[in-house]
């Protein structure tokens, strides 16, 4: 466990992602020996990178100008429908990656090995920028957590865009004086509307707990996309046309369906059902909104690479991997740095929040933790607010559509 004060940038991504890469590698080479019922036996470890989020992943695989980690495919490509129509495999590995950086290298100056991008070479270096500083793949990693947060992020700002009739969004998107401010009119009114209406969630607004976060997290996505606040979101979208309304009320239950299988973790996916969703969500999308320049890259990654990342991870969903144990962690290591942690030097505070950490992993200490009852159902491990049984009654067309996908 690694807990360091400062930016994420790339000297201390580089030097924490190389000793963990050589630690990883001396497991995967070093079979285990293990005692089972007297006998020892030899065990071989499988080592993956995973839980890194999108900045992290450029960074480690050298793709500082790549759209997509997973495909090499541009942000203009990622809504030609010709594209779409024949798939976005992921042809992209930290192999290929070192292989380019090692065809186009130079030596700068100061001595430091480089590469000089040039207007129009993005076929040849494909979004290559610097050395990779691991050898296991992550360019096909998929950020669970990120892609439920950048998904809602998406769709408040297609909203704000049909609310004050600019239809433009991407990269290049140039917009006037006169277009900001109905932007601006039209973003401050869904807000108001979402928070003080029926939905009743305050969506895109800065972090009461002065953290210079937002109000945007995963657990305020899950809310977003669920049955019960489709109708909501929909009559927030005030003076768009009712073709454009069905389109997002369309394209609400079908993220909302793709998210949730993504995140699921203990059962087989049907993987080509679901890369037909996934498809068949992707043209609606572009042709609902042909004034779209380019998709984030976490939508692409969600519509063009949920399906045949599953499928490399045996069918099943990626909630295992998900990042969200790290992230829910932060919350935690502010306060603990705040209120348990000396604060004579920045050593010694962050030696007392690790030990702090370490103490609340402790499996004895584990056992000891507050049993959870619900309320509503006086089940065990859950509450009110997550009971399944108010749940399913919420989301019933939403659950018929995710349970077909499974096994």
């Amino acid at each position: 466990m690694y807990l360091c004060p400062g930016r994420e940038n790339k000297e201390l991504v580089d030097k924490f992602v190389s000793q963990l890469d050589s630690e990883m590698k001396l497991i995967q080479e070093t079979p285990l020996p293990i005692k089972v019922m007297g006998i020892e036996v030899l065990c071989k470890v499988k080592c993956i990178m995973s839980q890194l989020d999108g900045k992290c992943v450029q960074m480690t695989s050298g793709l500082g100008g790549g759209y997509c980690m997973a495909c090499d495919a541009s942000w203009k490509e990622s809504v030609s429908l010709e594209k779409i129509m024949n798939g976005f495999p992921i042809n992209r590995s930290i192999s290929q990656c070192q292989s380019i950086f090692e065809d186009l290298v130079e030596t700068n100056s100061e001595g430091r090995e480089v590469i000089r991008p040039e207007a129009g070479d993005y076929a040849i270096r494909k979004g290559v920028t610097q050395k990779p500083i691991t050898s296991f793949d992550v360019c096909s990693t998929l950020q669970v957590t990120h892609s439920w947060i950048n998904t809602l992020n998406f769709f408040e700002a297609i909203s704000y865009k049909l609310i004050a009739s600019v239809h433009t969004f991407g990269v290049g998107a140039r917009y006037s004086p006169e277009e900001k401010a109905k932007l601006a009119k039209a973003k401050n009114d869904f807000r108001q509307a979402a928070a003080h209406g029926p939905m009743a969630l305050k969506l895109d607004m800065p972090d009461s707990a002065g953290n210079s976060g937002n109000t945007d997290t995963g657990n305020m996505s899950r809310s977003f996309f669920s049955e019960k606040n489709q109708g909501h979101f929909v009559d927030l979208l005030i003076g768009c046309s009712d073709v454009e309304k069905e389109a997002m009320r369309a394209l609400h239950m079908r993220f909302s369906v793709i998210l949730r299988v993504l995140s699921s973790k203990e059962r087989k996916i049907n993987t080509t059902a679901l890369e037909s969703f996934c498809n068949e969500n992707y043209i609606l999308l572009v042709n609902s909104f042909p004034w779209l320049r380019s998709l984030p890259r976490s939508v692409h990654t969600v519509l063009a690479h949920t399906s045949e990342r599953i499928a490399l991870n045996d069918c099943y969903g990626l909630g295992s991997l998900s990042e969200e144990s790290l992230e829910s962690m932060h919350k935690y290591v502010r306060n603990l740095r705040e209120q348990r942690a000396r604060k004579t030097c920045l050593a010694e505070n962050i030696q007392d929040v690790m030990t702090v950490l370490w103490t609340r992993s402790d499996p004895v200490l584990r056992t000891k933790r507050r049993t959870l009852i619900c309320s509503n159902c006086n089940g065990l491990f859950h509450t009110r607010r997550s009971c399944p049984s108010i749940k399913n009654s919420c989301d019933k067309q939403y659950d018929a559509e995710v349970e077909r996908f499974f096994v």
